[in-house]
Order: structure tokens, then sequence, then C-alpha cells
């Protein structure tokens, strides 16, 4: 994975830093939907309540976009590293004596070459935008109940536990 990626670092680190302001604008948001919600309590003036929902929306669209970049980003590094390691493949491949070749059909050749490196670029790409971010957006939420109220963070901490082992134990038996 390094050796596949290391040509593209400019592009992964890009990604990380997307993926990080997006997680933020998704922790942000709903500050601002409490703040939206905690000036309706009062007799705040309309502007302040005008300039919290603008926020939102601003705020909105920006973590659309950000995710939006993310992932085609995630897909240009994904595209980038499978071709790269389509080729070598197909160097590798060219290499073997005649004796694999004549065991393997041409159409059987073409489909572990490309068929398996696109499932695993599909995985990857999937795998940074989706696991790995979900992952980063959980622990920021945690770190949010917590600031809140310590007990709301502990309880939502003992309920990730929870299913986080019997995930485990489920994938095990699977």
């Amino acid at each position: 994975l390094v050796e596949q990626l290391g040509p593209q670092k400019g592009r992964v680190i890009l990604l990380g830093v997307l993926m990080f302001a997006n997680i933020g604008a998704q922790l942000v948001n709903p500050q601002i939907i409490r703040h939206f919600i905690d000036l309706t309590q009062t007799t705040a003036p309309l502007r302040q309540l005008m300039n919290a929902a603008g926020g939102f929306m601003l705020i909105a669209i920006l973590q659309q976009t950000l995710e939006t970049v993310a992932t085609y980003l995630s897909e240009t590094v994904s595209w980038t590293s499978t071709n790269s390691l389509r080729a070598k493949l197909v160097r590798h491949c060219l290499g073997l004596d005649m004796s694999f070749h004549n065991d393997h059909t041409p159409g059987e050749m073409i489909e572990r070459v490309d068929g398996d490196v696109n499932a695993l670029g599909n995985f990857l790409s999937r795998f940074i935008i989706q696991i790995l971010g979900n992952v980063l957006l959980m622990f920021g939420i945690l770190i949010l109940l917590f600031r809140e109220d310590w007990r709301a963070g502990g309880a939502m901490l003992g309920a990730i536990v929870v299913a986080f082992t019997i995930l485990t134990l489920l994938r095990n038996i699977a």
C-alpha cells in the first residue's frame, strides 16, 4: 500500500486534510443548531436567528463540498494506484514461463489482473472515506459528548464498546 500510495503523497495528504475538515464541519453543524434552538428560547433579535441559520447553511454547503471533493480525490488516488498495480501484475504475468500460460486462459488472466485489482481499489477508496471517516467522526462525537456531560459521553462510550464487542464476536463466528 505504501509503495502504491508513495508517488501520490501530496494527494493522500490533501485527502487527509479534507477528511478532517469534513468531520469538523459535521461536528460544528449540530452545535450551530443547538445555538439556534437556545436563541429561540430567549428573546433574541431576529438578526441573531438569521445569522445562526445562515451559518448552518454555509457549514452544510461547505461540508457537502468537502465530501464531494474528498470522494473525487479518493477515487483518483485509488484509480491511479490500481493502474500502477495492474501494470506491475501484467509485467509479472508476462515474465511467467509458458507452462503457466498453457494452464490458464487469457480471460482468466485478465479477470485475475483486472477484476481483483478493481475490487481492491473499490475496497480501499470506500474504506478511506467511509470506515476511517466514520471512526474519526465517532471519536469527535464522543469528545463533544464528554465536553457537554461526562455521563452522556460515558453512556455512549459504553454503548460503543458493547457494539464493538458484539461485532467482533459475530465476525469471528462468520
